[in-house]
């Protein structure tokens, strides 16, 4: 992605200024520097503003004013790059000191911008961290991460060098509402870590963060990333972000909205009337939580999260704050407050999953999936069933004709059916989402078009345009010389190859325990086959066979070789009214001593999510399965381990599971 040079004026001139950061002997020294530029996450008023040269000298000190701004004179001479910081004051927002130290710098000479925020900090630590040390190619190489992973929303287009633009009335919200957000995840990063006695402050951790985004293994003061801060800074990121989308991003505990619209207001009282709930949502910010989301998502166990992950795949922009807003109820915005802080405590197993879905998350493939119905068309009254798999998604969420969550694999009844219906399924994992859709028509007649929108009125006519006066006719054009003969056009490249197709049906989607259902299946532009999951080997390219007696549901795929690609298509056949669980016996109490007195366990079911209406005792601790069977119907489980006294432990996650 290209990028452009951030706050650099003249880059032939500072390709030679830069000489000697390089490692030459000789600093570069420049003439006079007039710097300013506002302060803060939230606006900072009376914080220490120190300047100190390349040679790490103190040039000058001053103190940020009521506006939250800055202005210094520097003589000429110095050495370059120039670093600012700030610290202490009064934060607007909290109302305290910074928590942390800002940086900035200045890499050329004459009126330089140099805004000090935990966003332009991010980018000199970062640039400061490279191996090439603090330069302008290192600073851009720093914004291109920065706007990349973490610009909490902050838009490119309205705020493209959020160091050297002055803050202003049109941009001061945006930048306000988007440091606050990264002031917010350093503050719950240190609380978290503070819970485990590791006392770490804000510039450690910014450090930690600035160099992992600079890509490498350790801080200029030799402290090596530690992936724990790293991976808790990363839970606190995606709460703040979603409070942030949501637009009622807390700090300290508190609602800060307000806070913010008020610092603003403090700074800049020719705004009467700021708010920072009115900032745009960007694609940036939609996407970079919809990325991290999606590392969280396997261990977050949310529900609300899970749909929140399917609906915010590719969702207008304009859509993206309601359905945030909605998803976030005040139960799953302490949830995840109290997620951020498990993860200080996290074994080192949990740490690792956690890790290698942030490393994996750029390269994972898109979930697999596919949706049909029995019959796609019905008389009124009657119903059909649908049939789902998937492979490479945590979550599949329903919509259209039925709704809410679903299990990863199924066979479920349409229910009754008076009119066309459209069923719709959307499966999210690490690598996004994949939507399939399903039309089951009634009587024939099709899926009724949705209501137009209602015309706009017409516009008035336009008043006539008066004619100009009619200009002298010109001067002949001499007649130019003739064209060479152009070059023969190339022939065009052939059609490309198709990619080949496939269809996979079973001529009964439910069978009695113990029974088989016949597989059909046919493709296109495919020269082989190979069938896996309930089945395996080698196939022609179109036949039958049979699936073999079935005790448990069952996913059969196949997938289909041509010079074109691979297409693959997958069909689950349920078995009626058996349902087996499956587990692992747990080990450890919670408190992480050993288990010596397991007793055996307890199974809850019902058909409501949370709400479990019958339950099963399991007296045999060595069990690790349990078969049931049940009436037709969707039905939701979770257990629990119950020890020798009788105490029993927490629910276990909770799976749901169809039965026809």
């Amino acid at each position: 992605m290209a990028f452009p040079r951030i706050g650099l004026g003249f880059p032939v001139l500072l390709a030679v200024l830069l000489a000697g950061c390089s490692g030459t002997s000789e600093p570069n020294r420049v003439e006079a520097i007039n710097l300013s530029g506002s302060v803060g996450d939230g606006p900072a008023v009376g914080a220490e503003i120190t300047v100190t040269d390349a040679d790490g000298e103190v040039i000058e000190q001053q103190t940020s004013d009521a506006e939250a701004s800055y202005q210094i004179s520097l003589p000429e001479g110095l050495a370059l790059p120039v670093r600012i910081t700030a610290a202490g004051g009064t934060d607007l927002v909290t109302g305290r000191e910074l928590d942390f130290t800002l940086v900035g710098a200045a890499l050329e000479d004459g009126e330089i911008t140099v805004n000090l925020t935990p966003l332009g900090t991010l980018a000199v630590l970062a640039a400061e961290c490279s191996a090439d040390g603090l330069t302008g190619e290192s600073l851009d190489r720093a914004w291109q991460q920065v706007f990349g992973q973490l610009s909490m929303g902050l838009d490119r287009s309205l705020v493209p060098d959020p160091i050297g633009d002055p803050v202003d009335a049109a941009t001061v919200e945006a930048v306000v509402l988007a440091n606050e957000a990264v002031g917010e995840t350093v503050r719950r990063t240190v609380r978290a870590l503070a819970a485990t006695g590791t006392e770490l402050d804000g510039d450690a951790i910014l450090a930690q963060v600035a160099c992992e985004l600079a890509g490498r293994p350790q801080t200029p003061e030799g402290a090596t990333l530690d992936p724990r801060l790293l991976t808790i800074f990363k839970g606190a990121e995606l709460g703040v972000r979603l409070e942030t989308l949501a637009r009622r991003l807390e700090v300290d505990d508190l609602p800060a909205m307000t806070a913010m619209d008020d610092s603003i207001r403090s700074i800049m009282p020719e705004l009467a009337d700021p708010s920072v709930a009115s900032v745009p949502v960007t694609a940036d910010g939609r996407d970079q939580t919809l990325a991290l989301l999606g590392v969280f998502l396997e261990t977050l166990a949310s529900d609300e999260l899970a749909e929140l992950a399917v609906a915010l795949d590719g969702a207008p922009t304009s859509d993206v704050s309601a359905r945030v807003q909605a998803a976030l109820t005040p139960a799953v915005q302490t949830d995840l407050r109290a997620y951020t802080d498990n993860l200080a405590f996290a074994d080192e197993s949990e740490l690792a999953v956690l890790i290698e879905r942030r490393e994996r998350r750029d390269s994972a493939p898109a979930p697999m999936l596919s949706f049909a119905a029995e019959r796609t068309s019905v008389a009124a009254g009657e119903s059909t069933r649908l049939s789902w798999a998937s492979s490479d998604a945590e979550v599949c969420v329903a919509g259209g004709g039925w709704d809410g969550g679903v299990a990863l694999e199924g066979v479920r009844s349409t229910g009754s059916l008076e009119r066309s219906t459209v069923f719709e399924l959307a499966c999210a994992g690490l690598g996004g989402t994949t939507r399939r859709a399903v039309v089951v028509m009634v009587d024939g007649v099709p899926v009724p078009e949705p209501e137009p929108l209602p015309e706009p009125d017409p516009l008035p006519e336009p008043e006539p345009v008066p004619q100009p006066d009619p200009l002298p006719e010109p001067d002949p054009v001499p007649e130019p010389d003739p064209l060479p003969e152009p070059d023969p056009v190339p022939e065009p490249d052939p059609d490309p190859v198709p990619v080949p197709t496939v269809s996979l049906q079973a001529a009964d989607l439910v069978v009695a325990d113990g029974t088989a259902t016949q597989l059909s299946w046919s493709s296109s532009n495919a020269d082989s086959c190979s069938a896996s999951g309930g089945w395996s080997g080698a196939r022609e390219t179109s036949g039958s066979a049979s699936s073999g007696a079935l005790n448990r549901q069952t996913t059969f795929s196949l997938s289909c070789s041509g010079a074109g690609g691979t297409g693959v298509a997958m069909i689950s056949v349920a078995v009626n009214g058996a349902v087996t669980l499956a587990w692992q016996a747990p080990t450890e109490n919670v408190d992480g001593t050993p288990l010596t007195d397991l007793g055996g366990y307890r199974i809850y079911y019902g058909d409501t999510s949370r709400s479990y209406t019958e339950s099963v005792e399991v007296t045999e601790p060595g069990a690790d399965s349990y078969a049931l069977t049940l009436s037709s119907g969707q039905y939701y489980f979770a257990m629990t381990a119950v020890d020798a006294d009788g105490n029993e432990s927490a629910y276990s996650n909770e799976v749901v599971k169809v039965v026809d």
